[in-house]
């Protein structure tokens, strides 16, 4: 287990201006350019314009903030994040633009190999304890997106999250159990992305 605090994360400015990508975590750790397995990140997008391809990669995006990003994939259609938390799948191979609904969002992204592992995205409610099995992932990310500080707990030890803290799990366990606070003011959100073998079920 390995826990990445949001304030270790590096950002970085998109080459036209139109946002910022916040990297939480790759496989292998440290990988530069698209030399990774997959990656987790956190976008800010700005304004209307082009998102970056990933010839041979595939890709899950959610709208964490704001009020909606429509992606125009041309003769491939379009995908809409115009609801939160809600994850929409796409492929990086496709020319995307998006188009803001009414003003800048969060986005929460994926990308992947898709012939090398495949990705579950679950949004899991911490307003109150929840177990969640795992189902013996290569590795999973939970990163807590929305409310107060969470617990995680593995049946080894106790995980302590803030916003935007991600703990980076390798093979194991089958169950972790989440705490919420005690008396919630809001919701509390974590999103957990599971890698898995690309082999059917």
């Amino acid at each position: 287990m390995r826990i990445v605090r949001a304030d270790d994360c590096r950002t970085m400015t998109w080459k036209n201006g139109g946002g910022t990508t916040t990297e939480i975590a790759t496989e292998p750790e440290n990988a530069k350019g698209h030399d990774y397995l997959w990656r987790v990140s956190i976008a800010d997008v700005a304004r209307d314009g082009p998102f970056s391809r990933f010839p041979g990669f595939d890709r899950v995006s959610m709208m964490i903030s704001g009020n909606g990003l429509v992606l125009d994939a041309g003769a491939n259609g379009t995908v809409s994040l115009e609801t939160l938390f809600q994850p929409a799948a796409y492929s990086g191979d496709w020319m995307v633009d998006g188009r803001l609904t009414d003003g800048p969002i969060g986005n929460f992204n994926v990308i992947y190999n898709p012939s090398k592992v495949s990705v579950i995205v679950d949004v899991v409610d911490l307003t109150r304890s929840t177990p969640h099995e795992t189902r013996r992932s290569y590795s999973s990310t939970t990163t807590l997106l929305q409310g107060d500080p969470i617990t995680v707990d593995d049946g080894r030890q106790t995980y302590e999250l803030g916003i935007g803290d991600t703990l980076i799990s390798k093979g194991y366990p089958d169950h972790l159990e989440f705490r919420g606070p005690a008396a919630p003011a809001q919701m509390c959100r974590a999103v957990v992305v599971e890698f898995r073998d690309p082999s059917p079920l």
